[in-house]
Parts: structure tokens; C-alpha cells; sequence
């Protein structure tokens, strides 16, 4: 049987998480150019840590749904669900009923039917 110690975990998690990290930055410079140029020289590598940090504060324990915290603190902004900014995700995030992962689809959801509307409202001011 093979066991491993937790030396190792720590070393297998470290691995993973720069992993993640570099597929992470990759994404948010060609998806988010600009947004990243508004961070402070190195901060691309600061901002990730102090995503992974939210994104553990709020339970959420898969690397998915750290990418997608981290993507949403970079558009919305590092306060992003947790104050009266957007009452509507600090609400989400505060059922304590639901799952990290339901929060996360449940957000998701709420930003395409706000997309949706906004659409919809911008169609009809233009006669459309």
C-alpha cells in the first residue's frame, strides 16, 4: 500500500497550485490585457495570492472555482461579493445552505441574465 506523507502532500499541493497559477496568469493576460496592466509591477503574482486567499476564506476548495473567484475578482474588482457593491453576489456568498460550488453557478447565473436584460434594454432604446 502506498502511503504518502504529509511532507509530500505539501510539496504534491505546492506543484499543483504554481501550476495552476501559470495556466492562471496565461488566461488573465490574454483574456483581461487590460485590466492586468492596471496592476501594480508584479502584482499579477500578488493579486493571485491574495485570490487564492479569498477564494479559501469562502470555502471554495477545487481549482476551478479558484480560477473563476480570481477571473471575477480581476473584472469586478478584490471586494467583489463582499461588500454592498454588489449586494446580489454578497447575498450568494452568505447562504450557508448551498455549496462554494453552487455559489459560484448561482453568480454565474446571475451575470448571464444581467447580461441578458442589459441586451435586451439596450436593443429597445435603438428601436430594435
Amino acid at each position: 500500500m502506498l502511503l504518502i506523507r504529509p511532507e509530500q502532500m505539501k510539496v504534491f499541493s505546492a506543484l499543483q497550485s504554481e501550476r495552476l497559477d501559470v495556466k492562471l496568469r496565461s488566461y488573465l493576460e490574454s483574456n483581461y490585457p487590460d485590466q492586468v496592466k492596471q496592476l501594480p509591477p508584479g502584482g499579477l503574482e500578488a493579486f493571485l495570492k491574495r485570490g487564492h486567499t479569498k477564494a479559501s476564506a469562502l470555502g471554495f476548495l477545487i481549482e476551478a472555482d479558484h480560477a473563476r473567484w480570481i477571473e471575477l475578482m480581476l473584472i469586478y474588482g478584490e471586494d467583489f461579493g463582499t461588500t454592498e457593491k454588489y449586494p446580489w453576489a454578497k447575498e450568494i456568498l452568505e447562504d450557508r445552505l448551498a455549496i462554494p460550488s453552487e455559489h459560484l453557478s448561482r453568480i454565474d447565473a446571475w451575470l448571464r441574465l444581467d447580461a441578458l436584460y442589459k441586451q435586451r434594454l439596450a436593443g429597445a432604446q435603438h428601436g430594435v
